[in-house]
């Protein structure tokens, strides 16, 4: 059985709309400091922002399951999944995708230690979240589109199967990723998370299984 990696919430409505989209000037293109992101074993392609995390189970039982990374995923048993989980090393340096005001919290049995970047668009307060941190970058702070604020890792419930902070035997990576969530205003009626690669103008790429699963 999969471990479910998002926040610990009240269910939440379904995505009713894309409340913006960002101009290319504005937003990053890619969670990572590197102009290519990292892969489970393909190439990475200039156009797009990253990898949907693949691998999941525990070692012995371990799974191919990139479709559980995508937003509004069914994963059992029977949860929806409410972000995109985008695969990268532990350690890895990640990026504020827009320009706003950085702070980071705890959530013990959901994404760990993660970073929110909140940011206003007409009038409107947005957070990004970023789950699962190995470390966070500085304090609470402004940040502008690319610098960093914190480094992948295996924090929360991200790392109770094993395979997150050490990669398993045979395989060049392992199940650790960002869990990426955005969170509209908090208002009476409105959804609780919309697509935030929608909104940043991202696509990613599924994964190549590898020949061992």
């Amino acid at each position: 059985m999969p471990t479910i990696d998002d926040e610990v919430l009240p269910v939440t409505p379904s995505d009713e709309a894309t409340p913006f989209i960002f101009k290319p000037e504005n937003r990053a293109n890619s969670l990572f400091k590197t102009f290519l992101y990292p892969t489970q074993g393909g190439i990475a392609q200039p156009n797009l922002a990253g990898e949907l995390r693949g691998l999941y189970g525990t070692p012995g039982a371990l799974a191919w399951h990139p479709e559980w990374s995508e937003y509004l995923a069914s994963r059992p048993p029977a949860k929806t999944h409410w972000g995109v989980d985008i695969y990268a090393p532990v350690g890895t340096e990640i990026v504020a995708v827009c320009n706003g005001e950085l702070s980071y919290a705890q959530q013990a049995n959901g994404l760990g230690l993660y970073a929110k970047l909140r940011f206003t668009v007409a009038g409107k307060i947005y957070e990004f979240h970023y789950g699962h941190l190995q470390a966070k970058n500085g304090e609470t702070r402004s940040v502008l589109k690319g610098d960093v604020v914190g480094y992948v890792g295996c924090s929360g419930n991200a790392g109770v199967d094993g395979i997150c902070a050490t990669i398993p035997p045979g395989l060049g990576f392992s199940s650790a990723h960002v869990h990426f969530a955005l969170l509209p205003p908090q208002t009476a009626g409105a959804p609780k998370r919309s697509n935030p690669l929608t909104v940043l103008g991202w696509t990613l790429a599924q994964p190549i299984k590898p020949a061992m699963l």
